[in-house]
């Protein structure tokens, strides 16, 4: 019996940075097919606007995928091309070829390319109280409508932070934001809200990534993958996984590197499902010259990015700066995707008026749509946290839309009408960047 093979170009191929993509970007073209029939082998073969790139032969064992990658620069290839992945070999084939097409700009605008939502935080988390309710009222028609709302500002990126959440943190009663045989619904009205943001994300050509675990401490299990991926391996916008445990970067022991290889049992399960898919990460910290080793080792991590700590008052613009340089050769040797995660966000004063540097968790101090320093424009402005990481990166994103943009009309009112003055805010930014 002869290997079988059929090659999507929906499912079956990433590009990593999604495109359009600027010259100074290493694009990784990523191919899996899944082998329907007996073992056999299989050569993925490369090519850009009909020229031969690489070409990578593959053991294919029976109801397995075989998988293959690689890297191309992009300097000197600005304008619309068309990537070709071609199966060949001694196999049986449905489609043996796809073809995606790719934008290669100049340069990109310091704009937003998409953030993060939540679906539900955990009722006893303080900091959320200025959102959480209006939150939890969104219908999967209100999700629909939401993200179609942040596709018309650029948004083409959406990264949902947590599937599984602990209904309260006192005590870490485990619920799921969708229909689950493995834990209780959690308290939000809507019944499937990940189908729906699958669903028009698909309509409108934009990337999703499911958050596993929760940044709570809890990284998730095999099965709670394997769930996630059998109700929604059939929305093509399923771009990849998010790693939801916040890990550090300032490392300086092995105890550092230990917090990281918590997510170790999880990856094969990942690869083996869908192995295109990247999986994301969003650490926190100055990166020191041991993570810079644990990035040149680690082998399953595909896409660094980083939290700015703007927002919130741990970094200066000048130190967030910083610390995007000193992170972009690290992810470079590694062939890590680097990516930025701007904080869209401040802390409220305290009771008494002040502002309370490192204690996240302090009670009556709430997450806020930004307003210090300029708020959107101005000295120490949201516009300076994009500008420092945009020479550094491939996409920018934030934490996080939900809660923090709403535009003029929506309900329900996530965030107050300050969210709905940052919305209008950077709509009148992005306007200057034409």
């Amino acid at each position: 019996m002869k290997a079988y093979f059929n090659l999507d170009a929906d499912f079956d191929v990433r590009l990593i940075p999604y495109s359009p993509v600027c010259e100074s970007d290493e694009l990784e073209i990523r191919a899996q097919v899944y082998n329907s029939g007996g073992d056999g082998e299989v050569t993925f073969v490369f090519l850009l606007d009909g020229t031969e790139l690489g070409r990578e032969n593959v053991v294919a064992r029976s109801g397995r995928y075989a998988f293959a990658k690689l890297y191309l620069l992009l300097a000197g290839k600005c304008g619309e091309h068309t990537v070709t992945v071609r199966l060949e070999g001694d196999a049986d084939f449905m489609n043996d070829t796809v073809n995606i097409p790719l934008t290669v700009r100049a340069e990109h605008k310091v704009l937003l390319d998409g953030g993060f939502i939540m679906l539900g935080p955990p009722n006893d988390r303080n900091a959320c109280d200025t959102f959480r309710d209006e939150l939890k009222k969104f219908s999967e028609n209100d999700w629909r409508r939401y993200i179609s709302e942040m596709n018309k500002i650029g948004q083409d990126c959406i990264i949902i932070m947590v599937c599984h959440q602990f209904l309260t943190l006192k005590n870490r009663d485990i619920a799921a934001h969708y229909p689950s045989s493995l834990y209780p619904k959690s308290d939000i009205a809507a019944n499937d809200p990940i189908a729906a943001i699958l669903d028009e994300a698909r309509k409108n050509g934009q990337k999703v990534f499911i958050g596993i675990g929760n940044n709570y401490g809890y990284t998730g299990t095999p099965d709670d993958i394997k769930e996630l991926f059998e109700r929604y391996k059939v929305y093509s916008s399923f771009y990849g996984w998010y790693l939801a445990l916040e890990l550090p970067m300032n490392l300086s022991t092995e105890n550092g590197v230990a917090m990281w290889q918590r997510y170790d049992e999880l990856y094969d399960t990942i690869r083996v499902l869908s192995p295109v898919k990247p999986i994301l990460s969003s650490p926190y910290g100055m990166p020191s010259e041991l993570f810079g080793e644990y990035l040149a080792a680690e082998k399953n991590i595909d896409i660094i990015m980083p939290q700015d700590w703007a927002g919130q008052l741990q970094f200066t613009i000048e130190e967030s700066e910083k610390m995007h340089r000193l992170l972009a050769p690290m992810c470079r040797r590694a062939h890590k995707h680097f990516w930025a995660n701007c904080e869209s966000f401040n802390f409220t004063d305290t009771e008494d008026g002040q502002y309370l540097h490192l204690d996240c968790n302090t009670p009556n101090r709430y997450l806020v749509p930004r307003f210090r320093g300029g708020g959107m424009v101005g000295p120490e402005g949201f516009d300076r946290q994009m500008a420092v990481t945009r020479p550094h990166v491939e996409k920018i994103m934030n934490f996080m839309l939900t809660g923090f943009f709403t535009p003029p009309g929506f309900s329900p009112l996530c965030g107050g009408e300050a969210s709905v003055r940052q919305y209008e805010d950077y709509v009148a930014y992005m306007k200057t960047q034409k």
